[in-house]
């Protein structure tokens, strides 16, 4: 019996393992985000434009918007 209770506690083990490991990366996968001065698209901090203290998605919603060209 213990042939067969000793391989199925291994492989609960090595799922249990992986499974733990995982949600630690989805935990450090998540972003600050913020939110566009000009269309209002959530954007990860790392990619937004600043602008005069306001965060924009991209080139183009910084040019549209109130941060763009004077």
């Amino acid at each position: 019996m213990i042939k067969f209770l000793l391989p199925i506690a291994l492989i609960a083990l090595i799922v249990w393992f992986f499974l733990r490991g995982r949600k630690k990366d989805n935990k450090e996968a998540l972003e600050d985000m913020v939110k566009c001065a000009q269309c209002g698209t959530y954007v990860s901090l790392n990619d937004a434009v600043i602008v005069g203290g306001k965060y924009f998605c991209g080139k183009e919603c910084l040019e549209s918007g109130k941060g763009g060209k004077k």
